[in-house]
């Protein structure tokens, strides 16, 4: 691990393979679940693998769902000539972005699908285990999709074996997406449930929750009636997403001008350290896990019935911000 190159650089994994003759293929893997490149990042280290291995290596760019590298990092038009020794592989899997020029660089499986099969074939029971925690960790983390490779083949030739089966899989992709708002909607009523419990120390809250997948609308939010004017909450703690249900988040979000939103920054962040803040939100935080829920349909749709770890996560997730955060709303409405 961690292959010193240049300028105090260094490779996070590299595995030597040595044939008879001693001549040595590299395959290098360049970890980015979260950092940002730096400058000249991949360029520095194709052309260092290079000088020291000829042809005989292949980097992999190891990112959340298959992203490549910036310009910053190595401009495109460059890395289109490292096509053969450069490729891109995904923690999990997730559609595919069109377009951005790196279709051709992309391999599977994701590290997900690889991970799973790797634990089929396993024999040892902690070796196996230990895969399953992995991957259980890379789709709470990246999100991705539900079924391996080879899976969505069985599917894809069980629906082409009649025209029947074509038939119910047109059907089920028509209604796939309303179905799986409906899940996320359910999950969100039963969560807004679960916070109402967690919250009961705190008096006069008004909490609501509602998805129509739309980001501005969507989410569990908590507020008290005496925040509120005839437009709506002046202020509230709100667990919401950035689309498509993807990339969740929580924080409290200001609905009105002046200055309430500088008072509220410093006391949010000397109560919170950790967070940030942008326009109409004096402190927010995206969550460290289930950032997507493409891949936890299934179970948001059960623990809408039976609550569980997810129910748990987000409530308290939500409820830790809201203990934090009501007093010092309080504090600025008082003074308003």
């Amino acid at each position: 691990t961690e292959k010193k190159i240049v300028d105090a650089r260094r490779i996070d994994i590299s595995v030597e393979i040595v044939d008879a003759n001693g001549d040595g293929y590299c395959l290098a893997i360049e970890n980015k679940p979260f950092a940002d490149d730096q400058r000249n990042q991949v360029r520095d280290y194709l052309r260092f693998l290079k000088d020291r291995y000829k042809d005989r290596f292949l980097l992999v760019y190891l990112s959340p769902n298959g992203e490549g590298p910036s310009d910053w990092s190595i401009r495109k038009q460059e890395l289109r000539s490292w096509k053969e020794r450069f490729a891109i592989m995904a923690y999990a899997a997730g559609p595919a972005e069109s377009g951005d020029g790196f279709e051709e660089m992309r391999i599977s499986p994701a590290l997900t699908d690889w991970l799973r099969e790797c634990r089929k074939t396993c024999d040892v029971d902690r070796l196996r285990w230990f895969l399953g925690e992995v991957e259980t960790f890379c789709h709470k983390t990246f999100g991705g999709t539900v079924t391996t490779t080879s899976e969505r083949e069985e599917v894809k030739d069980f629906i082409l074996a009649n025209d029947d089966n074509v038939r119910t899989a047109i059907a089920v992709a028509e209604a796939w997406p309303e179905t799986r708002d409906e899940v996320v909607r359910k999950f969100l009523t039963a969560l807004r449930d679960r916070v109402a419990q967690d919250l009961g120390e705190f008096a006069d809250l008004q909490i609501e929750s509602g998805f129509r997948n739309k980001w501005t609308e969507d989410g569990v939010w908590v507020y008290r009636p005496a925040w509120s004017t005839e437009d709506g909450p002046l202020y509230s703690i709100w667990l919401g997403h950035n689309g498509r249900a993807k990339d969740w988040w929580v924080g409290v979000a200001v609905g009105e001008t002046g200055d309430a939103e500088e008072r509220l920054k410093e006391p949010l962040r000397r109560a919170m350290p950790g967070g940030d803040s942008s326009s109409k939100y004096p402190w927010c935080r995206y969550l460290d896990e289930h950032k997507d829920w493409s891949p936890l349909v299934a179970r948001l749709h059960e623990e809408s019935l039976n609550a569980g770890e997810l129910m748990e996560y987000f409530s308290r997730r939500l409820v830790e911000v809201a203990e934090a955060a009501i007093p010092i709303i309080d504090g600025v409405q008082a003074d308003r």
